[in-house]
């Protein structure tokens, strides 16, 4: 019992704060005791995060604290974020060292319970799909706590795919790598964005493919071009078989033949390989030449699906050929036009054609199987 309580009392002076802030932290509590009837009054409105993860206050300043002749003038109201993620929101919560081993804290329990919710949530449809305070939170973690992070992603993808739980991040990603057509293109899309801004946010990437000019994570890197290529391989199956079906709807399928050479150029599933094989047969006209936007030159689909260059004849002063470097729609691969287009500021790619809504609604095996 004399280690027990040592230990305790331990405990007790590592979370007991010091005495100038606790002195600080009574004064705080004692002035919100004090301006209780008027919290009404200064607050203008309070707003919770789309995963329940953060809790918004819009509020008014005390015109007593604020000096008269500088900010009285400029500041009116104020935005204040508090983070409600490691609360505790469901008594049946499942045994913490079975779920997040090596984590005794409980906060950080509590926010991997609330996170995980947060992720499944995005299965339904009619949600939108923003996780702005999902990937904010992670990226907390990871400064402190990198391990954290990467075993709450890993107890996602578990989840979601029905693995047991492995000895080590590589024999538990490569399950992954196999069974990302399991995945339903939401979960494709969380894997891709947790992937850029969360695990390999310090990695400068050379190129919109995931590449890394430094040593990074080549696990997590692989996984996402893994991933990113299903998506692909999804979209290019979407756009063939409206065109194939022949029913498009308001969406009308762009770039079949840059899809096709896609195709050809990469190791794609076979029903793949079928579809593209199949639209070849009704539209035989269709070829992946194009024209730059700047000289009329001709511009020919190669390897990368991200940006093209010009087959420009003239040249240079110094007899350098010149060549337009294009941005290529990352749905339709096809050359972007001058206006209009969009860049995704999540993959850093542009687009000018939009991709088919069905693309987001597919589920676990929709065209076939690997």
């Amino acid at each position: 019992m004399t280690v027990v309580a040592g230990v305790l009392e331990e405990l007790e002076a590592v979370a007991r704060p010091p005495a100038c802030e606790r002195a600080v932290s009574d004064l705080v509590i004692l002035a919100m005791i004090l301006s209780v009837p008027n919290v009404s009054d200064a607050c203008f409105g309070i707003a919770v995060s789309p995963a329940n993860l953060v809790v918004a206050v819009v509020r008014s300043f005390d015109v007593n604290l604020l000096n008269p002749m500088y900010q009285a003038r400029s500041l009116k109201a104020a935005v204040e974020f508090f983070w409600i993620g490691g609360q505790k929101l469901q008594k049946d919560q499942e045994s913490d060292d079975e779920n997040f081993p090596g984590f005794p804290n409980m906060d950080l329990v509590n926010w991997g319970h609330n996170i995980l919710w947060s992720l499944n949530q995005h299965e339904h449809l009619k949600k939108p799909l923003v996780v702005w305070d999902i990937i904010s939170a992670l990226s907390d973690f990871k400064k402190s706590e990198p391990n954290y992070v990467e075993q709450m992603l890993l107890k996602w993808l578990i989840l979601n795919l029905g693995f047991e739980w492995g000895p080590s991040l590589g024999i538990i990603l490569q399950q992954v790598y196999g069974c990302l057509s399991n995945l339903t293109s939401r979960q494709l899309h969380l894997i891709n964005l947790i992937s850029r801004h969360v695990v390999l946010s310090e990695a400068k990437l050379t190129n919109t493919n995931g590449e890394s000019d430094k040593e990074e994570p080549k696990l997590w890197v692989k996984l996402l071009e893994m991933s990113e290529k299903e998506l692909r391989e999804r979209l290019n199956c979407c756009s063939f078989l409206a065109t194939i079906n022949g029913c498009n709807g308001n969406w009308q399928a762009v770039g079949l033949a840059q899809m096709r050479q896609w195709v050809a150029n990469n190791d794609c599933k076979d029903y793949v390989k079928l579809l593209a094989s199949e639209v070849q047969k009704i539209e035989k006209r269709c070829v992946a030449e194009e024209e730059c936007s700047y000289c009329s030159a001709s511009v020919v689909f190669q390897d990368t699906e991200e940006v093209a260059y010009c087959q420009a004849d003239k040249c240079r002063k110094d007899g350098v050929t010149q060549k337009h470097k294009l941005e290529r729609c990352a749905v339709s691969m096809t050359v972007c036009p001058l206006t209009p287009s969009w860049f995704c500021v999540s993959c850093n790619r542009w687009v000018s054609n939009l991709a088919p809504e069905n693309l987001f609604t597919l589920l676990r095996s929709a065209f076939g199987t690997a």
